[in-house]
């Protein structure tokens, strides 16, 4: 999660770099394009649009973590409620 967090500001922070006429979106958003010549500063905002590829593993290993808090807090009660 806090990859994912430093990779969202450092998108957030490119893209305040970026002139909107260096991205091409006429057919859309989902087909924009970058505009040459390529910059460390539009690579960084490129890579930073990708975030969902950290986000979504992050999520999933953190519910896998709190299912595992879960349990082990469950398992804790319930053989102190049998003593």
């Amino acid at each position: 999660m806090l990859a994912w967090n430093v990779l969202a500001f450092a998108g957030h922070t490119a893209d305040l770099a970026i002139d909107t006429a260096h991205v091409a979106a006429a057919d859309g958003y989902l087909k924009s394009r970058l505009l040459g010549p390529v910059t460390w500063n539009k690579i960084l905002f490129y890579l930073a649009k990708l975030d969902h590829l950290l986000c979504v593993p992050a999520l999933f290993f953190f519910c896998i973590g709190m299912r595992s808090f879960y349990r082990s807090v469950q398992s804790v009660g319930t053989k102190e409620g049998s003593s």
